[in-house]
Protein backbone atom coordinates (compact mmCIF):
# COMPACT_ATOMS: atom_id res chain seq x y z
CA UNK A 1 0.00 0.00 0.00
CA UNK A 2 2.62 2.46 0.95
CA UNK A 3 5.11 1.27 -2.20
CA UNK A 4 2.40 2.08 -4.19
CA UNK A 5 1.39 5.42 -2.97
CA UNK A 6 5.01 6.15 -3.28
CA UNK A 7 5.20 4.64 -6.99
CA UNK A 8 2.22 7.06 -7.96
CA UNK A 9 3.70 9.74 -6.37
CA UNK A 10 7.23 9.88 -8.37
CA UNK A 11 5.11 8.88 -11.38
CA UNK A 12 2.97 12.47 -10.76
CA UNK A 13 6.49 14.41 -9.72
CA UNK A 14 8.07 13.23 -12.31
CA UNK A 15 5.42 14.05 -14.86
CA UNK A 16 5.32 17.36 -13.37
CA UNK A 17 8.64 18.41 -13.36
CA UNK A 18 8.56 17.30 -17.50
CA UNK A 19 5.42 19.30 -17.71
CA UNK A 20 7.60 22.07 -15.94
CA UNK A 21 10.59 22.15 -17.41
CA UNK A 22 8.96 22.49 -21.18
CA UNK A 23 6.57 25.14 -19.87
CA UNK A 24 7.05 28.35 -21.95
CA UNK A 25 6.39 30.42 -18.80
CA UNK A 26 9.27 28.64 -17.17
CA UNK A 27 11.67 28.86 -19.95
CA UNK A 28 10.89 32.42 -20.07
CA UNK A 29 11.42 33.05 -16.70
CA UNK A 30 14.42 30.76 -17.00
CA UNK A 31 16.12 32.77 -19.47
CA UNK A 32 15.22 35.90 -17.88
CA UNK A 33 16.92 34.96 -14.72
CA UNK A 34 20.56 34.26 -16.19
CA UNK A 35 20.07 36.91 -18.62
CA UNK A 36 20.09 39.02 -15.67
CA UNK A 37 23.16 37.06 -13.69
CA UNK A 38 24.60 37.60 -16.84
CA UNK A 39 24.07 41.66 -16.48
CA UNK A 40 24.78 41.84 -12.80
CA UNK A 41 27.81 40.21 -13.08
CA UNK A 42 29.28 42.42 -15.91
CA UNK A 43 27.88 45.58 -14.51
CA UNK A 44 29.89 44.64 -11.20
CA UNK A 45 32.98 44.15 -13.39
CA UNK A 46 32.89 47.29 -14.30
CA UNK A 47 32.59 49.09 -10.79
CA UNK A 48 29.37 48.83 -9.83
CA UNK A 49 30.09 46.15 -6.70
CA UNK A 50 27.12 47.06 -4.62
CA UNK A 51 24.46 46.42 -7.61
CA UNK A 52 22.72 43.14 -6.91
CA UNK A 53 19.86 41.20 -9.61
CA UNK A 54 16.70 42.76 -7.32
CA UNK A 55 18.32 46.28 -8.59
CA UNK A 56 16.52 45.65 -12.31
CA UNK A 57 13.32 45.52 -10.45
CA UNK A 58 13.24 49.07 -10.13
CA UNK A 59 16.38 50.69 -13.29
CA UNK A 60 14.36 48.71 -14.99
CA UNK A 61 11.14 50.20 -14.79
CA UNK A 62 12.50 53.78 -14.39
CA UNK A 63 11.47 56.54 -16.94
CA UNK A 64 14.28 58.71 -18.04
CA UNK A 65 12.99 61.61 -16.06
CA UNK A 66 12.10 59.77 -13.05
CA UNK A 67 8.75 57.62 -11.99
CA UNK A 68 6.60 57.50 -9.16
CA UNK A 69 7.34 54.68 -6.51
CA UNK A 70 3.56 53.55 -7.22
CA UNK A 71 4.10 53.18 -10.95
CA UNK A 72 7.49 51.60 -10.32
CA UNK A 73 5.50 49.41 -7.87
CA UNK A 74 3.27 48.50 -10.72
CA UNK A 75 5.15 47.95 -13.14
CA UNK A 76 7.76 45.61 -11.35
CA UNK A 77 3.90 43.28 -9.58
CA UNK A 78 5.50 44.39 -6.44
CA UNK A 79 4.27 45.89 -3.55
CA UNK A 80 5.01 50.02 -2.94
CA UNK A 81 6.54 49.22 0.41
CA UNK A 82 9.21 46.51 -1.35
CA UNK A 83 10.11 48.73 -3.95
CA UNK A 84 10.57 51.71 -0.93
CA UNK A 85 13.06 49.29 0.44
CA UNK A 86 14.88 49.25 -3.37
CA UNK A 87 14.31 52.77 -3.48
CA UNK A 88 16.35 53.06 -0.14
CA UNK A 89 18.91 50.81 -1.06
CA UNK A 90 19.75 51.87 -4.45
CA UNK A 91 19.73 55.85 -2.80
CA UNK A 92 22.33 54.51 -0.33
CA UNK A 93 24.39 53.17 -3.21
CA UNK A 94 23.79 56.55 -4.71
CA UNK A 95 22.08 55.64 -8.24
CA UNK A 96 18.80 57.02 -7.34
CA UNK A 97 17.37 60.05 -5.50
CA UNK A 98 14.00 61.15 -4.62
CA UNK A 99 12.07 64.36 -5.22
CA UNK A 100 8.89 66.36 -4.47
CA UNK A 101 6.48 65.43 -7.70
CA UNK A 102 4.99 69.11 -8.46
CA UNK A 103 2.39 67.79 -10.06
CA UNK A 104 1.13 65.98 -6.59
CA UNK A 105 3.30 67.07 -3.75
CA UNK A 106 2.56 64.63 -1.43
CA UNK A 107 4.30 61.95 -3.94
CA UNK A 108 8.09 61.58 -4.59
CA UNK A 109 9.71 60.63 -7.80
CA UNK A 110 12.80 58.25 -8.72
CA UNK A 111 15.29 59.12 -10.38
CA UNK A 112 18.72 58.44 -11.36
CA UNK A 113 21.78 60.26 -10.21
CA UNK A 114 24.69 60.93 -12.29
CA UNK A 115 26.33 57.57 -10.83
CA UNK A 116 22.40 55.82 -11.92
CA UNK A 117 22.87 57.47 -15.53
CA UNK A 118 26.51 55.80 -15.58
CA UNK A 119 24.60 52.66 -14.74
CA UNK A 120 21.88 52.97 -17.01
CA UNK A 121 24.57 53.66 -19.94
CA UNK A 122 26.91 50.73 -19.13
CA UNK A 123 23.67 48.59 -18.70
CA UNK A 124 22.62 49.50 -22.14
CA UNK A 125 26.71 48.60 -23.43
CA UNK A 126 26.73 45.43 -21.35
CA UNK A 127 23.24 44.13 -22.92
CA UNK A 128 24.63 45.19 -26.56
CA UNK A 129 27.52 42.53 -25.33
CA UNK A 130 25.47 39.90 -24.24
CA UNK A 131 22.89 39.93 -27.02
CA UNK A 132 26.08 39.90 -29.56
CA UNK A 133 27.22 36.72 -27.69
CA UNK A 134 24.13 35.33 -28.26
CA UNK A 135 23.50 36.04 -31.43
CA UNK A 136 26.73 34.67 -32.42
CA UNK A 137 26.08 31.33 -30.55
CA UNK A 138 22.48 30.76 -31.91
CA UNK A 139 23.06 32.74 -35.48
CA UNK A 140 21.50 35.42 -36.86
CA UNK A 141 18.43 34.06 -38.43
CA UNK A 142 17.18 32.23 -34.98
CA UNK A 143 18.10 34.98 -33.14
CA UNK A 144 16.49 37.79 -34.98
CA UNK A 145 13.03 35.42 -35.27
CA UNK A 146 13.54 35.10 -31.35
CA UNK A 147 12.93 38.62 -31.04
CA UNK A 148 10.29 39.05 -33.31
CA UNK A 149 8.64 36.07 -31.48
CA UNK A 150 9.00 37.99 -28.16
CA UNK A 151 7.28 40.74 -29.28
CA UNK A 152 4.53 39.39 -30.69
CA UNK A 153 3.83 37.76 -27.18
CA UNK A 154 4.86 40.79 -25.36
CA UNK A 155 1.99 42.68 -27.63
CA UNK A 156 -0.28 39.78 -26.33
CA UNK A 157 -0.86 41.54 -23.15
CA UNK A 158 -0.80 45.38 -23.88
CA UNK A 159 -4.17 45.58 -24.54
CA UNK A 160 -5.17 45.04 -20.97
Amino acid sequence: MIAARKSVEAERTAALEAERAGNLRQLLLGSSRALNRLVVLALQKRGHKKFRSTHLSLTSNIDLHGTRLNILAARANMTKQAMWELANDLEKCGYVKRRIDENDRRNRIIAFTDAGWKLKMDNIEVFREIEAELEGKVGKSPYEALRGTLHAIAALGEDE
